[in-house]
């Protein structure tokens, strides 16, 4: 039942992925199905931290909660589950990608500072942490109204991707 039931959670959080890297919309609104998927995620993940809080798939579980919540737009679950993580599991490989996370949480809530210090990783992140870092980036800016930045944020994330998906998304951005 653990095995299933972590395997469920972590099949529909990438199915649901995979719906949004597809989607050709430029809207924020994110189909229904990826949104169904990601509450199935969260309600299995939610069975792994109740009743499986033992596993060494925890720091798995609390970060499926937290990206699911921060795609289906529950802020403070998402908060909640990325403090949670950093905090029980600062060696998991998922730390340093729920750190840029809470960088975009602060941005949400206008805590502009907080997210901006999340820049400040650059030096220390992978790549594919550089890419997510850039993006915020250019959240940062678009906020602060700074278009420069934005699309040169944009034009350094456009290096640290190697997925067609990601890029055809940028080079969109970049147009409008």
């Amino acid at each position: 039942a653990y095995y299933n039931t972590f395997y469920v959670a972590e099949k529909s959080y990438e199915d649901a992925i995979e719906i949004l890297a597809l989607d050709q919309s430029t809207s924020d609104v994110i189909p229904s199905s990826a949104v169904s998927l990601l509450e199935q995620a969260i309600e299995n993940a939610l069975i792994i931290e109740q009743q499986f809080y033992n596993t060494k798939y925890l720091d798995d579980a609390y970060f499926i909660l937290a990206r699911s919540s921060y795609m289906i737009d529950r802020i403070t679950a998402a908060n909640y589950y990325f403090n949670k993580l950093c905090e029980e599991f600062p060696e998991s490989a998922f730390f340093d990608e729920s750190t840029i996370w809470m960088g975009y949480i602060d941005l949400k809530i206008g805590n502009v500072d907080g997210a901006k210090k999340k820049l400040l990783l650059l030096d220390s992140v992978s790549d594919k942490d550089k890419f997510l870092l850039y993006l915020l980036g250019a959240e940062i800016a678009k906020f602060e109204s700074s278009t420069e930045d934005e699309k040169k944020y944009y034009l350094f994330a456009l290096q640290f991707t190697f997925n067609d998906h990601e890029k055809k998304n940028l080079y969109k951005k970049l147009l409008l």
